[in-house]
C-alpha cells in the first residue's frame, strides 16, 4: 500500500516537460552578449578596471600602507636595520594582496560572483592588478629608502624585498588551494610570519657572499607564484548554462 502511494505521489508531482527550452536559453545568451557588448562600447575594459578601485576593501589599503609605514618607523626609531624591517614587512604586503584576491572564496561568494556580468577571473585580475601596482610602488619606495640610507645597493635592496613577497605569494596560494574559509587566512598569516622572521633570525643570509643565493631564488619564487596564480584562476571558471 505504501509503495503504491509513493508511486501515485511521484506520478502526481512529476514536472511537465519543458517547452521551447533551447529557444529560451539562446535568447538568454544573446541578451547577455548584447549587454556585455554595450558595456564595452560605453566605457571599455579600462573603465571597468578603474571602477574596481572602489571595491577594494579599506582594510586592504590600510594594511598595505600600514605595513610600509610600520617598517619605516621600526627601522627609523630603533636600532634595527631598515633593510631588515622592509624585508620583514614584504610578506605582510603579500598577505594583503592574497586576502583581497581570495575574499570571494573566504566569504563564500565565489559562485555568486561567477554569475555576474563580468567573470570572477576578470574581477580578481582587475583588483589584483591595482593592488599589485600599489605594492610594487611601495616596494620601490622601500628600495629607494634603503639605498638612500646606504644600507644596500639598489639591486640588492630590490632582491631582498621582492623575494619574501614572491615566496609568501606562492606559499599562500598553495595553501588557499588546499584549505577553505578563514582557516586558510590563518595558515597564510602563519606562513608570512615565518618568512618575516628570517631577516631577524638568520642575519647571515644578508651577507654579501650569500647574495647569489637570493639571485637564484628570485626567478624560482617568481615562477612558483605565477604557476600558483594560474592554477587558482583556472579553478574560478565561469558558470555556463547547461545546454544539454
Amino acid at each position: 500500500m505504501e509503495k503504491k502511494l509513493k508511486t501515485m505521489l511521484q506520478y502526481a508531482m512529476e514536472a511537465p516537460a519543458p517547452e521551447r527550452k533551447q529557444e529560451f536559453l539562446c535568447r538568454i545568451r544573446e541578451s547577455m552578449d548584447d549587454r556585455q557588448a554595450g558595456q564595452g562600447s560605453r566605457g571599455g575594459y579600462g573603465r571597468f578596471v578603474a571602477g574596481q578601485v572602489f571595491y577594494i576593501g579599506k582594510w586592504g589599503w590600510c594594511g598595505s600602507f600600514g605595513a610600509f609605514l610600520g617598517a619605516l618607523l621600526l627601522g627609523g626609531f630603533s636600532d634595527k636595520n631598515l633593510l631588515w624591517t622592509f624585508s620583514a614587512a614584504a610578506p605582510f604586503l603579500a598577505v594583503v594582496f592574497l586576502a583581497e584576491g581570495l575574499r570571494s572564496e573566504m566569504y563564500g561568494m565565489a559562485e555568486l560572483e561567477m554569475t555576474a556580468r563580468f567573470s570572477l577571473k576578470s574581477l580578481v585580475l582587475a583588483r589584483m592588478g591595482i593592488m599589485g601596482a600599489v605594492h610594487m610602488l611601495l616596494l620601490c619606495l622601500g628600495m629607494a629608502v634603503c639605498y638612500g640610507q646606504g644600507e644596500a645597493p639598489l639591486l640588492h635592496a630590490g632582491v631582498y624585498l621582492t623575494v619574501p613577497y614572491l615566496l609568501t605569494n606562492g606559499a599562500g596560494l598553495y595553501l588557499a588551494r588546499k584549505m577553505r574559509g578563514r582557516e586558510c587566512m590563518y595558515a597564510i598569516l602563519a606562513a608570512a610570519a615565518g618568512v618575516a622572521v628570517l631577516p631577524f633570525g638568520v642575519k647571515l643570509l644578508y651577507q654579501e657572499e650569500r647574495f647569489i643565493w637570493w639571485m637564484a631564488a628570485l626567478p624560482v619564487f617568481a615562477v612558483l607564484a605565477v604557476k600558483e596564480w594560474k592554477k587558482s584562476l583556472e579553478g574560478w571558471e565561469e558558470v555556463t548554462w547547461n545546454l544539454s
